[in-house]
């Protein structure tokens, strides 16, 4: 028993760790409540803590994995695994521009799991051979991705969509644009990756194989090894069934950001890019009717969040919120 509670303690940690991951990306520093101020009746905010820097988080974040890293069993993919914890960390180190450490961390999930074959596949129910961490939704403890997708017709609210621009940036001949629904008409279209919009029961991904191998090109072109980093970045484009690129020094974050663009989409993963790979001003400005701030990089600070802690005034809010 207290084995048990020992590893669901470190999954624990690992799921934390990834929940600050978003956290630190979004709003920058945060409050980090202490392990006994974590009070689960009334929230982490009724821990009255000051926020605490940027950097503060990182380091609280690289604390929760390293005690959980190596010691997480790989029960199932709706299990916080070993694996879903090297991706994190992988990204945790490419944020922060440690890119070696990055690709050390990576090759332990490389070679572990292979693409599905067809695109459409990825997005079944059922299990494949790519995923490696998904979230487990039931009629219970529903979703409602489907619902902001689908149009009204089908019990939707389309309220996001694809523009024009994105549709554009799929090559001719890729599959992957076969989970975007009345593709031709700009209008109407709309994003069929997910489809349980009555149950909202969808699985959606954290981590998939596909995106650990355009990680790990990335990781590989930083290192010069282009060679190499086409063959992961063509494993890939090969599944969408599109002719193989070849990286060089002066296209790979260019190609390596459209690739994901395509492979990724309605998956929670282009804003991170965007920030990390710093092109969000070219992504906002491709974008109609839509404007980039300097201070938007970060999220405001929820007036809810300042007001529940007393150690948390308007001055702590992000500039220009």
């Amino acid at each position: 028993m207290k084995q048990l509670k020992t590893l669901l303690l470190l999954k624990q940690k690992g799921i934390r760790a990834l929940m600050y991951f978003d956290l630190v990306r979004m709003f920058g520093g945060v409050p980090l409540p202490s392990e006994n101020d974590l009070v689960s009746d009334n929230g982490a905010a009724s821990a009255n803590v000051p926020r605490s820097t940027q950097e503060e988080v990182y380091q609280y974040i690289l604390n929760d994995i390293n005690e959980a890293q190596g010691n997480i069993q790989n029960n199932d993919v709706y299990h916080f695994s070993d694996d879903a914890l090297n991706v994190l960390l992988a990204e945790v180190e490419m944020t922060r521009g440690n890119y070696d450490q990055a690709t050390t961390t990576l090759e332990n999930v490389i070679g572990n799991y292979s693409l599905v074959e067809s695109y459409s596949d990825v997005f079944t129910t059922g299990s494949n051979s790519e995923e490696i961490f998904r979230i487990r939704y039931t009629t219970d403890d529903s979703n409602n991705l489907s619902f902001y997708f689908y149009p009204s017709a089908l019990g939707g609210r389309r309220e996001v969509a694809p523009e024009a621009s994105f549709l554009e940036a799929f090559e001719d001949g890729d599959e992957r644009i076969n989970l975007i629904t009345n593709r031709d008409d700009f209008s109407s279209a709309y994003i069929s990756k997910y489809s349980n919009v009555s149950t909202g029961t969808d699985l959606p991904y954290v981590y998939r194989y596909a995106e650990v191998e355009l990680l790990y090109a990335e990781l590989l072109a930083r290192n010069g090894d282009f060679e190499t980093a086409s063959e992961y970045l063509n494993d890939v484009r090969d599944r969408a069934g599109l002719d193989s690129l070849n990286l060089t020094s002066d296209n790979f974050i260019e190609l390596l950001v459209e690739e994901r663009r395509v492979e990724l989409f309605a998956e929670g993963k282009r804003w991170y890019d965007a920030v990390r790979l710093e092109i969000l001003d070219e992504v906002v400005a491709n974008k109609s009717s839509s404007s980039l701030s300097e201070n938007r990089v970060v999220w405001p600070i929820p007036q809810d969040e300042i007001n529940a802690n007393q150690e948390l005034s308007q001055e702590d809010q992000n500039p220009g919120y």
